[in-house]
């Protein structure tokens, strides 16, 4: 007989517990494994667990690893089990007690009181001998499914806290201020064990791309009651159309709300619902611009001034930088082990706006970076930050692996999309050409140094029209962008056969450039960093009759 899964509040409070101690507090890489782990067990997928799967989903290892040649999965979760029994001997309060028996990866749970008779000793394994039903194939009984249902709802509380920035928890740092929580709850428009196991399965999604953005954290139950927006989720009468309505809790008022066809096949569920989570997500989406509205001219650590952060990016206007990078000092100095500050520092230590990039700056932000990775191993913000000291320096294999893991952790921001394949267009063109245009498919109005790449790639592959209509389609932004947008109109005008129109453009562009701007290169160093990717476009502006010295009298 399968045992029962533990309440979802009791295992969120119990990990809790287990993240603020002081020796997990220090050890990121075992709050992330006991979570994975965890997040496994409740799934059901405890007893499949091997270790490739936890070297390369847990533990950050690549593709090829080798488990019968390194053992270190098995020695990462002895370190575990052993800090998992110091915090039980030091006589924690907490409700489960929660265990991994020798020679498996599955996590037992039992009272903490002594009644649960679930668990054996972690020195042994009996658990192991029991047969287990598979769910595989067929429909799991409605009592068995709910109990999997409240599992998975407890998944979101779980992966915030095991994919928190690793520093002390919230109410320590007042002065931080913390994301706005939403709460993701299912009508009751669900009511056979299949319909309640999809909106299981939405929910369980959803809440892990919120734990790994910036723009909110997930909270559920009992936790959920101060929370500032509800995310609901409701099954159509037809059984297949999934609602999904975003309500701000304080006005009653329904903010944003979308119908998704959900898919036959449970696997493709993810991608289904991929835009209409992200629209959410993401730095440019649906509750970040709502916060924004509110928040305004508020520069205070931590949320709010990642929140300008994001539009200093996207936008790069001259006015914003100062106050975003003095915010975001200060936001590291409050907690030094702020990941998504860290990060949005070394992006700052090598902004384009402070061309000529000396190696020393280089070297700064390498380290901010790596410091963020050291919080968080599991934060694409990191990687990506790490991924971009790593290209900018022509190393495309350790760039490339990095960049992996963070598509694979941010397949929901576009923002994450667009910068890697932008990063990538130096390594590997046909992969950046694909991250760039799934970006743009899920933000049509993506940051200009984004389309801008997307455009040179287009031509690149020999497809003018597509370059030409990417570029038409470009909203003019604010005059922090309005070189990189002049580029992609230069290529979108070379595109289209029109040499008349790309040399106005070009001597547009030329005019907003500071001197030395003698040649192409001069030019657009001042927008982009990488010498590879300019000759790139070098090459390009040469081909559509753009050449060195080609500046109006008036912009002399």
């Amino acid at each position: 007989m399968r045992e029962a899964l533990p309440d979802a509040a009791r295992v969120a409070a119990t990990l809790a517990a287990i993240y603020a101690s002081p020796e997990f507090t220090r050890a990121p890489v075992m709050r992330h494994l006991l979570g994975y782990l965890v997040d496994e067990t409740l799934a059901g997928r405890g007893d499949r667990l091997k270790a490739y799967s936890v070297a390369v989903d847990a533990l950050g290892r690549g593709a090829d690893f080798d488990a019968q040649a390194d053992s270190y999965p098995r020695v990462q979760v002895g370190r575990l089990r052993r800090m998992l029994d110091a915090f039980y001997a030091a006589g924690a309060d907490v409700p489960l007690r929660i265990s991994i028996p020798l020679g498996a990866y599955r996590v037992l749970f039992a009272d903490e009181g002594g009644d649960g008779a679930d668990a054996p000793p972690a020195s042994q394994d009996r658990d192991r001998e029991r047969p287990r039903p598979a769910l595989d194939g067929r429909i799991p009984s409605a009592a068995i499914l709910l109990s999997l249902l409240l599992a998975l709802a407890a998944l979101g509380v779980v992966s915030w806290l095991h994919w928190g920035r690793g520093s002390a928890p919230a109410a320590l740092q007042p002065a931080v201020v913390p994301p706005p929580t939403i709460s993701i709850e299912s009508g009751e428009t669900a009511q056979s064990p299949a319909e309640r196991a999809r909106i299981a399965d939405v929910t369980r999604r959803a809440g892990a791309a919120f734990t790994r953005s910036r723009i909110a954290t997930v909270a559920y139950g009992a936790a959920a009651v101060d929370a500032r927006y509800t995310l609901l989720l409701d099954l159509g009468t037809d059984g297949v159309s999934l609602s999904m309505r975003l309500i701000d809790r304080r006005t009653g008022m329904l903010e944003w709300s979308e119908m998704v066809t959900l898919p036959e096949d449970p696997a493709q569920l993810a991608e289904a619902i991929r835009p209409d989570i992200s629209a959410l997500v993401r730095p440019s989406g649906i509750i970040a611009a709502r916060q924004r509205t509110e928040l305004n001219d508020d520069y205070r650590p931590g949320y709010p001034c990642l929140l300008h952060y994001d539009r200093y990016f996207r936008e790069r206007a001259p006015e914003l930088r100062e106050p975003v990078a003095a915010c975001v000092a200060r936001t590291i100095a409050l907690d030094p082990n702020h990941v998504e500050a860290l990060a949005a520092a070394s992006f700052i230590a090598v902004d384009p706006a402070e061309a000529p990039i000396s190696a020393e700056m280089r070297g700064r932000a390498l380290a901010l970076a790596r410091r963020a990775s050291a919080a968080n191993p599991y934060s694409p913000a990191a990687l990506v930050a790490e991924a971009r000291i790593a290209f900018m320096e022509g190393n495309c294999v350790r760039g490339g692996a990095l960049a992996s893991r963070a598509v694979d952790l941010g397949r929901h921001d576009p923002e994450t999309l667009g910068l890697i394949g932008m990063l990538l267009v130096r390594c590997d063109r046909p992969r950046a050409l694909e991250l760039l245009r799934s970006a743009r498919a899920l933000d049509p109005d993506l940051t200009t140094f984004y389309v801008s790449a997307l455009v040179l790639l287009e031509l690149d592959a020999g497809r003018p029209a597509e370059a030409a209509a990417i570029a038409d389609a470009m909203r003019p932004p604010g005059r922090g962008m309005l070189r990189q947008y002049l580029v992609a109109q230069t290529l979108g005008a070379i595109a289209r056969g029109q040499e008349d129109q790309a040399q106005a453009r070009w001597r547009r562009l030329v005019a907003l450039t500071p001197r030395p701007r003698d040649t192409i290169d001069q030019v657009l160093s001042y927008s982009y960093l990488a010498p590879d990717y300019r000759a790139m476009l070098i090459e390009r502006l040469r081909a559509g009759g753009i050449a060195d010295g080609d500046i109006a009298p008036s912009a002399r």
